[in-house]
């Protein structure tokens, strides 16, 4: 990621704020899903997940799939990157990032096809224990990663308002 645009944005949400207005005759390219990766790679918390890698065999792993589109989202990951740490191993990918429905089932057991995101599927010690997808997945991220319901859904109000 360059490092002025670096600078000028540091939160998930910021990346959400990348402009993609019409200008003229034609739209700003959509820049969100490019720089998804730069922005996990910054985090001390996240992990940048791509189809094929294991589960880890110890302790609590989630994997969330989000939509760079999504203020929804993004706010969710900046939530996840403000909470005080609690050992969960968290992967995150982009759900526009190329995952066919069929690997999508495959990476998170009984997610029924989603039509909202963020997915989410939950693991501890290498067994499966929960997925979920749209409110239902934020509440499962909120759960696991022992985040303020209160809170996430009061932030989750205030996207629009923060643009």
């Amino acid at each position: 990621m360059d490092a002025v645009l670096h600078e000028a944005m540091n939160t998930f949400h910021d990346l959400f704020r990348q402009s993609t207005r019409r200008t003229g005759d034609t739209f700003v390219p959509d820049r969100r899903r490019a720089l998804f990766p730069g922005f996990v790679e910054q985090s001390p918390k996240l992990h940048l997940w791509s189809s094929g890698q294991p589960i880890p065999e110890q302790g609590p792993r989630l994997l969330i799939g989000v939509a760079t589109w999504s203020g929804y989202d993004m706010n969710l990951l900046d939530q996840i990157e403000e909470a005080p740490a609690n050992g969960i191993w968290v992967d995150v990918f982009d759900v526009d990032s190329g995952q066919t429905l069929d690997e999508l089932s495959r990476a998170i057991p009984e997610l029924e096809p989603p039509t909202h995101t963020p997915v989410a599927g939950y693991w501890n010690d290498g067994k499966f224990v929960d997925s979920a997808a749209g409110f239902h997945g934020r509440q499962l991220v909120t759960r696991v990663c022992n985040l303020s319901p209160e809170d996430v859904e009061t932030r989750m109000q205030t996207i629009m308002t923060r643009l």
